[in-house]
């Protein structure tokens, strides 16, 4: 980020830090504009998944309540410096091209770890980096896993309207994999059996991300959510499991023998 725009962003922040999260009782938490079930829908009005029913559940804990808006990432994170936002969820302080300088966020702990990976027909289990032509993608998602081989134009990306959609170009055969978020795709599957052919490609890149929350204004909430998060592991362990979220960590282990994250430009020899 250049010097510039970095010292007028943190000038922006300052002129706007003037309440504490003590004398608030009312949070913006921004999310991205995607349907992202079971982890979330926050735009739903039936089924908001996992990340609502636990950010509910702190809110009534803490007292306080949670108002919810769906932006597109960039803007998500200019109205976090302009303060129309209070706190960004999911936000990770590793995630590709910050608009945020990093200093000037506070990061809770991971609320849970997600796993994306590759996924392909089952009959084509044992595919390879090198056989990998096209991958399919939700609209606002980045394969950064492949971004290289993309931006080398040895793998064509190909941008669908929804999660169903790049599974569609898999069972097709237009696309070679979809690279996706594991617990999405299992739930997809749950309710439509179509797509019970597809599985986690155990040779193609992966990665085991954590999901925090983050905020400028407000540090002591996130104090707050860790101090919960802390005290309520069981609670929150099964309303992961009512909500069909994964163990990230353990399926990594069970498909790829471990957790270290597998790059696609890594395995290029």
């Amino acid at each position: 980020m250049p010097l510039v725009r970095k010292l007028m962003i943190l000038m922006a922040i300052s002129l706007t830090c003037v309440v504490s999260a003590q004398e608030k009782t009312s949070f913006i938490i921004g999310s991205h504009n995607i349907k992202y079930y079971p982890h979330y829908d926050f735009d739903s009005d039936v089924k908001k998944g996992f990340a609502w029913s636990f950010l509910e559940a702190f809110a009534k804990h803490e007292g306080i309540t949670f108002d919810y808006v769906s932006l597109p990432i960039k803007r998500l994170q200019t109205e976090l410096i302009n303060g129309n936002v209070d706190v960004v969820f999911p936000d990770n302080p590793k995630w590709y091209n910050q608009i945020v300088p990093l200093e000037s966020k506070t990061f809770s702990q991971p609320v849970y770890f997600a796993l994306g990976g590759s996924f392909v027909l089952r009959r084509n289990e044992d595919i390879v980096v090198d056989d990998v032509k096209r991958v399919s993608v939700p609209n606002g998602f980045s394969p950064v896993m492949w971004r290289d081989r993309i931006e080398s134009n040895l793998t064509m990306l190909l941008e669908v309207s929804d999660s169903m959609a790049a599974l569609n170009l898999v069972l097709s055969g237009r696309a070679d994999i979809s690279d996706m978020e594991y617990s999405t795709v299992e739930y997809l599957k749950s309710k439509h059996p179509i797509y019970n052919d597809i599985i986690l490609a155990p040779n193609l890149p992966f990665d085991v991300v954590a999901f925090h929350m983050a905020t400028i204004r407000y540090p002591e909430l996130m104090i707050a959510l860790d101090r919960f998060m802390q005290s309520n592991e069981t609670f929150i362990a099964d309303l992961k499991k009512q909500h069909g979220i994964a163990d990230a960590h353990a399926v990594a282990t069970r498909t790829f023998g471990g957790t270290t994250v597998h790059l696609a430009e890594k395995n290029e020899d």
